[in-house]
């Protein structure tokens, strides 16, 4: 592996991030030809997650790992690249100050703050902590794991009538 000039850490082809161990840092870019963002916490390192304010992605990703980006609780906006083809559970848990996830993929989408697979049938992240009622699509199937993990504001929930599986 090697590592850049702030704390990044990547695969010896670049293709691969790791982890950020970088602290007095408030933007970072991921390398342009970076493919996947590996997950568990990669970007959260003790305090460093209470001061990376935003991370530019390169259009060359094609995937997020489950918790690639929890509890960076400074974080406040996120483009998803429209590369992006795959996302591993909920890469976003604790991001509680990402007020805006703006998704470029033809993969995925936004809306009210929650993020679905494009067709509407996975409910992939609610990143809305500060309502008390959340109104999910109909066309909902499937709400993955830790979905509204954070969420503590919510006291009710419209399930969507086309509902199976609950992560």
């Amino acid at each position: 592996s090697t590592t850049d000039k702030y704390g990044g850490m990547y695969s010896e082809d670049h293709k691969r991030f790791y982890h950020l161990r970088g602290l007095d840092i408030f933007n970072y870019k991921v390398e342009d030809g970076v493919e996947v963002i590996c997950g568990d916490n990669y970007f959260r390192t003790s305090a460093f997650s209470l001061i990376i304010r935003n991370i530019e992605l390169p259009e060359s990703l094609i995937a997020i790992g489950h918790h690639a980006f929890s509890f960076c609780r400074s974080i406040t906006k996120l483009v998803l690249p429209k590369s992006l083809r795959i996302i591993e559970g909920n890469p976003f848990i604790g991001c509680k100050n990402c007020k805006v996830i703006e998704c470029l993929s033809p993969y995925y989408t936004v809306k009210n703050n929650i993020l679905y697979s494009s067709d509407l049938k996975r409910l992939i992240s609610c990143l809305d902590f500060t309502s008390s009622f959340i109104d999910i699509e109909d066309t909902v199937e499937y709400i993955g794991e830790e979905a509204f993990w954070g969420c503590y504001n919510i006291k009710g929930i419209k399930l969507s009538t086309n509902l199976k599986t609950i992560g």
